[in-house]
């Protein structure tokens, strides 16, 4: 349990970046992935990290693994089967480039209750080109329609920016098309390697147009997922007088646990 004002606050969610490997070079990413080796999480220490979540969560938790390429580490059967035997609700997000069979093998067997992709434009050459990697962008679309032939849960995540926002009709139809659970949009920041092409990130007017573009297709498209919008802009006539940041109001039932075992409340 967490303690805040004199009350304790049950712990529901762990964001766990099991790893600081990647087989992708984005040219969005927050970090630098692979190039930066940490000293990592041990096979026993996330097992007694989970066990300990258990304990604090009392029975109303999800595992959500995500960032940089989980899939890479070795011991990933290990850890998820561990982490299904607790009973845990799992998230899993991947590229799922490149994954070894015998891990895809385990995943279609297992109960993972959602897994997540990146879709980042609608077409081959542009989604290659923010992910640094030819034909990214048809083995998205493939790994999507197989793990929906399993009857696995999809949903997929979109990073917005000046190249990709007229795009972006396009890129709900494919997550219409492909039925997937929901679709989470973000807007590119100028953090990390984005500061190398920062003139692509969308100011607030575009972002709040683009908003607009989204709501005007839900409505002719009564889609059957969830589309939901990162709120990084707000009009200053909105902004209530107690408005706190990000961090000061995020939920503190949920928190980050980095592949080092630094932990925080917000990132």
């Amino acid at each position: 349990f967490i303690l805040k004002k004199n009350k304790m606050i049950k712990l529901k969610t762990i964001d766990f970046h099991i790893t600081n490997k990647c087989n992708l070079w984005c040219k969005h990413c927050l970090y630098s992935s692979w190039k930066e080796f940490v000293n990592e999480l041990s096979t026993n220490e996330i097992f007694h990290l989970i066990d300990e979540f258990k304990i604090l969560s009392e029975w109303s938790w999800t595992f959500n693994i995500y960032w940089w390429e989980s899939l890479l580490r070795k011991d990933i059967i290990e850890i998820l089967s561990y982490m299904l035997e607790k009973w845990l609700n799992v998230w899993l997000t991947s590229n799922f480039h490149n994954i070894k069979q015998d891990v895809i093998d385990f995943l279609l067997k297992s109960d993972i209750s959602r897994f997540t992709l990146n879709l980042d434009w609608g077409n081959s050459s542009d989604h290659d080109w923010l992910r640094s990697k030819k034909w990214h962008f048809i083995n998205t679309l493939k790994s999507i329609k197989f793990l929906k032939k399993h009857n696995k849960k999809v949903s997929v995540n979109c990073v917005l920016h000046k190249k990709n926002s007229d795009n972006i009709y396009e890129i709900l139809n494919i997550a219409k098309k492909y039925k997937v659970e929901s679709i989470s949009f973000y807007l590119f920041t100028d953090l990390w390697r984005w500061k190398n092409i920062k003139e692509l990130m969308i100011q607030w007017k575009d972002w709040l147009k683009l908003k607009e573009r989204v709501l005007e297709w839900i409505i002719t498209n009564r889609p059957n997922f969830l589309i939901i919008w990162e709120s990084s802009y707000l009009n200053k006539k909105d902004i209530p007088k107690d408005y706190k940041t990000m961090c000061e109001w995020k939920d503190l039932n949920v928190i980050n646990i980095w592949s080092n075992w630094i932990v925080d409340f917000c990132w």
